[in-house]
């Protein structure tokens, strides 16, 4: 019953951590984050425009900066 326990608990503090945030909810980091929630700098880094929070409870806080390349070249869809 432990585990139970603490996912429920880390469910409801992730709740309450994206609470009155805009925030985009995926499954699959980092293909699923839909275009609205990245800027194309122009260094071609990316940003994040608004919280994403993974369904395993990871949070990626709006403003973090990813570099361009490798895994985050999916998200060259989001340049057009």
């Amino acid at each position: 019953m432990g585990i139970y326990k603490f996912l429920a608990a880390a469910a409801v503090c992730a709740g309450v951590a994206m609470a009155g945030t805009a925030h985009a909810a995926i499954a699959v980091w980092p293909a699923d984050v839909p275009c609205s929630s990245i800027t194309v700098n122009a260094d071609g880094s990316y940003t994040l425009t608004t919280d994403v929070a993974l369904v395993n409870g990871q949070i990626f806080a709006s403003g973090t900066t990813f570099p361009t390349g490798g895994e985050y070249d999916v998200w060259a869809r989001c340049k057009s």
